[in-house]
Formats: C-alpha cells, sequence, structure tokens
C-alpha cells in the first residue's frame, strides 16, 4: 500500500504536465495492478467485525476496490485522451474515495 499511496503523490503532481503523460499512464496502471492485488486481500479489520457479519463485510471491501479500480481506468483513458484537467479533477475524486475506503475499513495500525 505504500507504493500506491507514493505514487498517488507523485501522480497529483504530474497528472496535467502533457509532457509526462507516459509516465502517468504507467503510475495508473502500477496502481491498478497494486489495488487489484489488494482487493484479494482480506482487511485486517474484519478480525473486528462479528463472524456472521464478516463476509458481508469483506464484499463490500471488494466491491469499494472494484470502485477504486475502475476510477483508475477511468482517469487513465483521460490521461491518454489528453483530458488532463478533467484527469485532475477525477483524481480528486479518487482520493476521497481512497479515504472513504480506509475510514471503512481500515483499522489505525494500517492507516498512512
Amino acid at each position: 500500500m505504500e507504493a500506491m499511496a507514493k505514487n498517488l503523490r507523485v501522480l497529483r503532481r504530474q497528472i496535467s504536465d502533457p509532457a509526462l503523460r507516459e509516465s502517468s499512464v504507467a503510475l495508473l496502471g502500477t496502481m491498478e495492478a497494486n489495488a487489484l492485488k489488494a482487493k484479494e486481500l482480506v482487511p485486517e479489520k474484519s478480525r473486528d467485525v462479528p463472524e456472521p457479519e464478516r463476509d458481508k463485510f469483506i464484499a463490500a471491501y471488494r466491491t469499494k476496490m472494484d470502485e477504486f479500480t475502475a476510477a483508475l481506468r477511468a482517469i487513465a483513458v483521460q490521461v491518454r485522451e489528453g483530458r488532463f484537467e478533467a484527469a485532475k479533477e477525477a483524481l480528486g475524486k479518487l482520493q476521497t474515495l481512497k479515504r472513504a475506503g480506509h475510514e471503512q475499513f481500515s483499522s489505525e495500525s494500517e492507516e498512512e
């Protein structure tokens, strides 16, 4: 997850720069691969969820990871098409999605 956070910081700085289009697309691809791996993990916080509700909690986590991955793909398309301002705005929404997911699914020890 540290790699995703680092890539997100770099992406925030360069997403509007047409000269860094290929780098931005590569970062988004790496982030997508990491998100797909993370989707298969079980959140540490699930241990705190009562057994009868645990499967539902994990399913909700995986659904949120699907949303996150779809958002990354959409941003990559915008960058490839040269719609840098739209990509920058979408990146802000992605960060909001990330924060909400961390609040819902991360234990304090997992937080950045």
